[in-house]
């Protein structure tokens, strides 16, 4: 089916699908606040369609009790706080995922690039239980969970005895429902780009089924992902002295169509249960800069082909009352390649990248809940990682030679890990314990080493809940990063005229944290959390200039050629300072309303390798601002709202160049319309204010701290606004 087709057949549907009742009578509506595309200007590889969110049935076919819908207190532990089905009945909910967006004061997070599977998990589970996988994130399963089968939700604040907190601080465990149940949704959805016109449509397919103990899940889509940057500009370049000796008219564009399949089976099985699903992701897209001057035209154009697939198998059975075992398996292969073509007048550069990857899991876990209030788990992880990978540069048919151009990363890691979970009175937790790993990082090909670490990373929680509504946590934790294996492998920039080195003496930079978090709900479904963090980093992972002899048959008198690469830089510090407001509108009489303000204060400082000086990190944004406002409407069975975000900065220090990017101020808005339980048609305006993203280049004749600067460059585009049509039809 063509884009064209598919965005005709969307708009001649919609009228018939609005109106019509005959794949269900119940009424219920819901609403979910769209993502901003704008807020990260580059290609997310995210398909327009991904995992539809599901429609339930009304409250009282859920099984609810009518009460007042206020998050009651788990007898059990003060460090809980449930949240059941007529707690979001006002905002009518499709999915899980609509319902953890709407927990008061809780920040949904997919998880962190830290090393191990616990490391990476998010902060939800399902059942107490991380599905096991790396690729399909915690929103994304939640999303395929129709809200109709949540029992529940706790949201558990410093951990509480038997549940495995994976590493996180606060954790909202989803309890789904037992029955048999039946659900399809079908979700079209289109992104037309205002000012170009484009059309990018998307199509989604979904069924969840439960029978008995058994619950089957599949989906698979093809949508679009988009660099929302895509837009007209000028690239403008100026001397030392301020004088333009380039001007260049600019257009940019980028887009994909993605294709993604995903199922997932839970069934019991030797007295256990065990859970096993599998992703399928195939992506290409497509990036174009043009430039043109009087006598001067300019024309880069990458395209890029990914395939993406994982197997993943959790079991879990009890070995008595008390003693639990669970058992992981992953595994994951990806294979990729991307071409880069650049043109300027008669003159031609092609850069070209393959690799193929890889990772392999094995993982165990017992756990004895000793009491109530005291519980212990141990256990280990194996796992295996690669990536080989390959680049070459050629010049006007000529090759040119790069650094570590092909690379064979691998590393094999083995961790042990135990945790004491411990409540010796109702208003205090702790969460203590450890994890000890040893790894082996090995580089072959055109470079050839193999080191060993070996990584304590002991951990700290304590939480003290004074009051029901009043909550204190500490945390006290010793992470260590994982390492981008893609940075042992050289790669370049042709637009900048930028090759970037590989660096195989990489290693994982290591940080002591040092948290403090104050929480206050009020008002039933308000909340306020301020956090405050340090962090001591070991080992920061920044820009660093390589030096490479020339070609053996050149002068020898001739200097060394440098690259600019990623490397450890030394040590460094961070704080942040994060404050997340959910503020409930009822008592300023707006019936319904809802805002949100996330607030996001960063400051570093590192030893710049080049001059010597104290600067910031890399690539890390000084501060970070959203604001969410929505108000659900039963009446009429809509929710509308609005986001803002005011922007980012982010500067890259390299030893010859300063490159700083910048992104104003973003707008969106949306309707989410009802007519009936199965059907929500969603209408959205990304984009509003159309920002403008800004990149400036300061480029030196060598090292910043001995040669002059060269030139300014300042290439800065308008990007385009955005109108989302999405339907979403579900049906029993």
């Amino acid at each position: 089916m063509t884009r064209a087709s598919l965005a005709l057949l969307l708009t001649a549907a919609a009228p018939v699908l609005l109106t019509g009742t005959a794949w269900g009578q119940t009424e219920t509506g819901g609403a979910q606040t769209p993502a901003p595309a704008g807020a990260t200007p580059v290609p997310t590889g995210r398909p327009a369609a991904d995992s539809p969110p599901t429609t339930p049935s009304e409250t009282a076919d859920q099984g609810a009790t009518p009460t007042s819908g206020q998050p009651e207190a788990d007898p059990q532990s003060e460090g809980v706080t449930v949240y059941r089905p007529e707690f979001f009945a006002a905002s009518r909910p499709n999915t899980a995922l609509d319902m953890i967006n709407r927990l008061p004061g809780f920040q949904l997070d997919s998880g962190d690039s830290v090393r191990g599977f616990a490391g990476t998990a998010g902060n939800v589970l399902i059942d107490g239980k991380r599905p096991a996988s790396k690729s399909d994130t915690v929103d994304s399963v939640a999303s395929r969970i129709p809200a109709s089968r949540v029992e529940r939700i706790e949201v558990i604040r410093g951990g509480a005895p038997g549940i495995d907190m994976q590493g996180q601080s606060v954790v909202a465990n989803v309890i789904v429902r037992t029955g048999d149940t039946s659900q399809q949704t079908l979700t079209l959805r289109t992104d037309w780009l205002l000012q170009s016109g484009d059309n990018l449509p998307g199509i989604n397919y979904q069924t969840t089924r439960t029978v008995g103990p058994r619950t089957y899940e599949f989906s698979a889509g093809v949508g679009t992902s988009i660099d929302d940057s895509q837009g007209r500009g000028q690239r403008v370049r100026r001397d030392p002295n301020g004088r333009i000796i380039r001007f260049e008219t600019a257009g940019t564009e980028g887009s994909g169509v993605p294709l993604s399949a995903r199922g997932s089976v839970k069934t019991p099985i030797g007295g256990g249960e065990l859970r096993a699903n599998g992703t399928l992701d195939v992506s290409d897209f497509k990036s174009e800069q043009h430039f043109n001057a009087p006598g001067l035209d300019t024309d880069s154009v990458s395209v890029s082909d990914r395939t993406n697939g994982e197997i993943g198998l959790n079991y879990t059975r009890p070995l008595g009352e008390r003693l639990a075992v669970e058992l992981v398996g992953l595994q994951r292969l990806a294979r990729g390649i991307s071409i880069s073509n650049f043109e300027q007048n008669t003159s031609n550069s092609v850069f070209t990248s393959e690799v193929a990857s890889g990772e392999s899991i094995l993982r165990s876990v017992l756990r004895y809940k000793r009491s109530d209030t005291l519980s212990f788990e141990g256990g280990g992880e194996v796992a295996y990682n690669f990536r080989d990978g390959q680049t070459a540069l050629t010049s006007d048919g000529r090759i040119v030679e790069l650094p570590n151009s092909d690379v064979l990363v691998e590393e094999k890691r083995a961790e042990a890990f135990v945790t004491a979970t411990w409540r010796p009175i109702s208003t205090l937790g702790l969460e203590a314990g450890s994890r000890f790993e040893v790894s082996t990082i090995s580089a072959s090909g055109d470079a050839n080493n193999e080191r060993s670490f070996f990584y304590p990373k002991p951990r700290l929680l304590l939480t003290w809940t004074p009051t029901p509504a009043n909550t204190v946590r500490f945390r006290l934790e010793r992470e260590v990063g994982q390492l981008n294996f893609g940075d042992f492998v050289s790669s370049a920039n042709l637009t900048d005229d930028r090759i970037v080195a590989g660096n195989p003496e990489l290693e994982p930079d290591q940080t002591t944290v040092a948290e403090i978090t104050l929480e206050r709900r009020f008002w039933d479904k308000g909340a306020i959390t301020l956090a405050y963090s340090h962090e001591e980093i070991t080992d920061v992972i920044d820009r660093l200039p390589i030096r490479q002899r020339p070609d053996p048959d050149s002068d020898p008198r001739a200097p060394d050629i440098v690259f600019d690469a990623p490397g450890n830089i030394g040590d460094g510090t961070q704080d942040e300072l994060d404050l997340n407001l959910t503020l409930p509108l009822d008592r300023f009489r707006v019936p319904g309303g809802e805002l949100k303000v996330n607030l996001e204060l960063v400051s570093s400082e590192v030893t710049d390798p080049t001059t010597g000086e104290q600067r910031r990190i890399s690539g890390q944004r000084p501060q970070d601002l959203r604001v969410e406002y929505r108000q659900d409407v039963p009446r009429y069975r809509l929710t509308y709202g609005a986001t803002y975000l005011n922007g980012f900065e982010e500067t890259y220090f390299r030893f010859n160049e300063v490159f700083r990017i910048e992104l104003d101020r973003y707008f969106a808005f949306f309707v989410d319309f009802k007519p009936n339980p199965q059907t929500s048609f969603l209408v959205s305006l990304e984009n509003a204010g159309r920002f403008e993203l800004g990149r400036e280049r300061r480029v030196f004749a060598g090292p910043r701290d001995t040669e002059p600067l060269l030139f300014t460059e300042n290439f800065d585009t308008e990007a385009q606004q955005r109108l989302v049509l999405r339907l979403r039809r579900s049906f029993n």
